[in-house]
């Protein structure tokens, strides 16, 4: 499921401008994510954090 919402909803480019694709394209939004504290986030991956919080946390 992240990767497709990361493919429809977000842009990354590489130093030279070139958009990524993929794997490098999922890897990159990741890291970015998880480098930032959760008040630092989009508001769309707050929710999404929540979401998969709450069904982790039901299990």
């Amino acid at each position: 499921m992240l990767p497709r919402i990361i493919n429809h909803c977000f842009e990354v480019k590489d130093a030279q401008g070139h958009s990524l694709q993929g794997k490098v394209k999922l890897n990159e939004v990741v890291k970015d994510f998880v480098r930032k504290p959760i008040e630092d986030q989009p508001d769309v991956f707050k929710m999404l954090h929540h979401i998969i919080s709450r069904r982790i946390l039901s299990l």
